[in-house]
This record gives C-alpha cells, sequence and structure tokens, in this order.
C-alpha cells in the first residue's frame, strides 16, 4: 500500500509555536501510512521542489496572506494557527474574537474602567480587536485603541516613540490588551523607559502560549493561553479528513483561560482595604474561608468595606470570593483528572453540591459539563 506523502511546512518567521507542532506529531506518530516531509521557511517564496509530488500539506503559520500566496489548489492545504484567506484552505485555529473578548473580561474583573488595544493592522489584529472592544462595550467601558501597520514586527524604533507618546497619553490606571506576546514583553519595557509602572499604572495582557516570553518579560506577562496542542492535534485531522475525500473546514477553538502573572496582577483601586481583602481572598480561596475572615483580615466592619467593595469593584465580599473559587475550579476542571469530589474541596467548598451550585451559577451547567465543555473547547 501507497504511504501519503504529506509536507509540514513550519514558518519560523512568525514564531512557529512548540506546542502546535507536537500537537502536529502526535497525531503523526500514529499514521504508519503517512510519510513526512518537514520543510522550514521563512516569508520567502517556497522552493517547488519541497512540495513535488506531496498528497497533502500541513502549514504551521500566523500568516494567511503569505500561504495564499504559496499553496495552490491542486492538493489539500490545511493551516495550524490561523484563519485562511482561501474557502478551500482547511484551517484549525484560536477564535481571536474569543481571545479578546476574555482579555477585556480579566481586565475589567480587576476593577479597570479604562480599557486599551494595542494590535497591529491584518485581519487577526482586527479581529482581536473587536473582540476586545465589544466586550468592554458589553461592559459599558469605552476602550481606546491603537493600530500598527502590518511591518511593524519587532516593535522596532519607528513605532517606539509612536506607542510611547500613546501611553503616556492614557488615564491611570488602564487595563491595556496587546495582539501578541512578543509585543506584550517589550510594551512592558516600553513603559518602564516612559516611566509607567506595571500593573499599577498600566495592567498588561496579550494572547499568547510562550511561557518563556511571559516569564522573560518584566514584569511576567499574563496572557491569554491559546490551546495550540490541540490545534496541531486537530489540524493533522482535519488533513486525514480531507485526504480521505472529506470537506474543507474552518475551526476556531476557545482560548483556554487566563494565566494571571504579574502585568496584571493589581487592583485598578486606590482603595488598600479592598486591595488588602482580594489579596486574601485569592490567597485562600481553597480554604473553607468565609466573609468574616475576610473583615478579620483587614480589620474593618462589614458594612464598610462592603460599600468599599461595591463602589471598587461593583460586587459584594462573598461575590468575590464565589468567582475566585468558580476561576479555581473552571482551572482544575479544564486541565486537571482529579475527582468532582476532590475539585471541590481544592476550591475551599465543602461538597460536590456545593462546586455544582458554583458552577451552575455562572454557567448553567454541573461540573463534570464544565470539564467535558473545556475538553472539547480546547
Amino acid at each position: 500500500m501507497r504511504r501519503k506523502q504529506i509536507a509540514i511546512v513550519l514558518q519560523t518567521v512568525n514564531g512557529c509555536r512548540r506546542p502546535i507542532v507536537l500537537g502536529v506529531s502526535r497525531y503523526t506518530a500514529q499514521r504508519a501510512d503517512w510519510s513526512l516531509r518537514w520543510c522550514f521557511v521563512d516569508r520567502s517564496p517556497l522552493d517547488e521542489g519541497y512540495l513535488s509530488n506531496v498528497d497533502g500539506i500541513l502549514c504551521v503559520t500566523e500568516d494567511p496572506a503569505w500561504a495564499e500566496s504559496v499553496f495552490n489548489r491542486s492538493r489539500p492545504v490545511v493551516l495550524a494557527g490561523c484563519r485562511p484567506l482561501a474557502a478551500d484552505h482547511g484551517a484549525v485555529f484560536c477564535d481571536p474574537e474569543k481571545t479578546g473578548a476574555l482579555a477585556a473580561q480579566h481586565l475589567h474583573q480587576s476593577g479597570h474602567d479604562h480599557l486599551a488595544c494595542l494590535y497591529q493592522q491584518g485581519e487577526l489584529g482586527e479581529s482581536l480587536r473587536r473582540g476586545f472592544v465589544e466586550q468592554a462595550r458589553r461592559q459599558e467601558v469605552e476602550a481606546k485603541v491603537l493600530c500598527l501597520p502590518a511591518t511593524s514586527d519587532e516593535m522596532n524604533n519607528g513605532f517606539q516613540a509612536t506607542i510611547s507618546d500613546w501611553l503616556l497619553k492614557l488615564p491611570r490606571p488602564t487595563g491595556l490588551f496587546v495582539s501578541c506576546d512578543r509585543w506584550g514583553a517589550n510594551l512592558c519595557e516600553l513603559a518602564r523607559e516612559s516611566h509607567i509602572v506595571v500593573p499599577e499604572d498600566l495592567a498588561v495582557i496579550a494572547p499568547g502560549n510562550d511561557l518563556d516570553i511571559a516569564s522573560m518579560s518584566r514584569p511576567a506577562l499574563s496572557i491569554v493561553e491559546q490551546p495550540c496542542e490541540n490545534i496541531g492535534l486537530q489540524a493533522a485531522a482535519l488533513l486525514a479528513d480531507m485526504l480521505g475525500g472529506g470537506t474543507s473546514r474552518h475551526v476556531a477553538l476557545s482560548p483556554q483561560q487566563v494565566l494571571r502573572c504579574a502585568s496584571t496582577d493589581s487592583l485598578a483601586t486606590a482603595d488598600v482595604n479592598v486591595r488588602q481583602a482580594v489579596e486574601y481572598i485569592r490567597q485562600n480561596a481553597h480554604r473553607p474561608i468565609g466573609v468574616r475572615d475576610v473583615l478579620k483580615s483587614v480589620h474593618s466592619s462589614r458594612r464598610a468595606l462592603e460599600q468599599r467593595f461595591r463602589r471598587a469593584l461593583r460586587r459584594t465580599i462573598m461575590e468575590e470570593i464565589r468567582r475566585t473559587r468558580f476561576e479555581l475550579a473552571s482551572s482544575f476542571l479544564a486541565k486537571g483528572s482529579l475527582p468532582i469530589s476532590q475539585v471541590a474541596l481544592q476550591c475551599g467548598l465543602g461538597s460536590s453540591a456545593h462546586l455544582n451550585q458554583l458552577t451552575r451559577r455562572y454557567t448553567g451547567l454541573s461540573p463534570r459539563e464544565v470539564r467535558q465543555r473545556a475538553r472539547l473547547e480546547s
């Protein structure tokens, strides 16, 4: 039986993500009927010799325009990592509108009434901006935006003055969404040089999955985590389906979660009591704490602290405890295999029944359904 000849094209210039490649490798390891040809390229035209006699192409790229110019329609093509321009190209990618919306939600929940978005011209940047701005509007917050040309890949010196001037004009504090993690790390440095304190004056978040970039940023960069490994896995499975006669599809996966790091780890409020109370809740949500414990931690009366919470965060102390526990539970349910009863205990809840009440309050779903949905979407 003749093996299928498959070209795996990795466009290195746009930051091909290792988890996507890992997902591709997980799938291809099961395909003894595939013979692989790995091609590493930049933005230059691809030598046709690489693609001669191949049956299908899987391309890991963030640049749909480049893919459109390189690959013809004579054989199945699947893009892993971006939404394609060509309808007949298959694709698996993380939904940019949902990514932007999750970033806006995270910043708003941290108390930010001023939001901003820095993005790169192009379909991906516009989609991220649209999701962010529309979520901000639902939260009754206006988002300021700055668009940079598509040529501004590395935020070079020619654009730094423009960005710095824009940052200095933003109200403080502001929650800022940046359209890629490389930019997020560079922007944190630019803020330091402009005497803007991150996260107290400017909270910064970006989409990504590269924890090395996030950790090297000063301070460490919060990211909207992309389901990169699953993108690679599903892209390879989609190519197999197309080789078998199936039609091309565009599959948009949901972002996994926000990985909160130092760049957004500050409440946008000048109220010291509220900040201390929220910090106590975050550090102790895994314990069976209640409102009384929070009051003791800041030496305040309930009436006074409740008023401060409503003024600063537009929610009660108990609502903040529930919200923090829900975030913790969602992370356990999405990524782990702990029994539901153990997840409940890890979130400071006494029983599975209490966890069930919590997840239904925020999603309308049981803990098991939340876990199933997270696995399907990621």
